[in-house]
């Protein structure tokens, strides 16, 4: 054999002399020896398979929450795009941009949310009894509560 032929190339551009290597460990063009990867690219590699595990878990939940809830939306693209939200970060940023236009529009109506309909009904009706409109009184539905049994200590009334 010829022993030109078993020589390596040296790359463009590397200042070899020749343009042939001889022996030795051999370095690429990218000033790194033992053939990592710079920096960027690792990190880039190790943040997409993160990104990737945290899409395909989400879509797993998403895909078996609407499968166990009997839901309509039960489509595989449905999935797909809650996951893909949410995995971007994108379903946190619609939800806070929509608590916000819901605190904008209660403000609006003079109104505080408080929480459910429950409460929303005892701060009318204190709110009520406050202002003088509303009676003291509250009605019962069934006539009000029996007293409570009189207690003596000696047994006795």
């Amino acid at each position: 054999m010829d022993p030109i032929s078993l020589l390596v190339r040296d790359p463009k551009g590397s200042g070899g002399g020749k343009g042939f290597k001889t022996g030795g460990s051999y370095g690429g063009g990218g000033g790194g020896s033992g053939g990592h990867l710079p920096l960027w690219a690792e990190l880039v590699i190790i943040f997409s398979v993160l990104w990737i595990v945290l899409y395909v878990s989400l879509f797993i939940f998403f895909l078996r929450r609407a499968q166990k809830d009997n839901s309509r939306t039960n489509s595989v693209g449905h999935a797909a795009w809650r996951a893909f939200k949410w995995a971007t970060l994108l379903g946190v940023a619609i939800w806070a941009v929509q608590k916000i236009v819901d605190r904008v529009k209660a403000s609006r109506e003079g109104k505080k949310r408080v929480g459910g309909t429950f409460y929303r009904k005892v701060e009318e009706e204190e709110r009520g009894v406050k202002d003088g409109s509303g009676s003291a009184e509250r009605v019962w539905p069934h006539g009000p509560p029996a007293p409570p049994p009189s207690y003596s200590p000696l047994g006795g009334s």
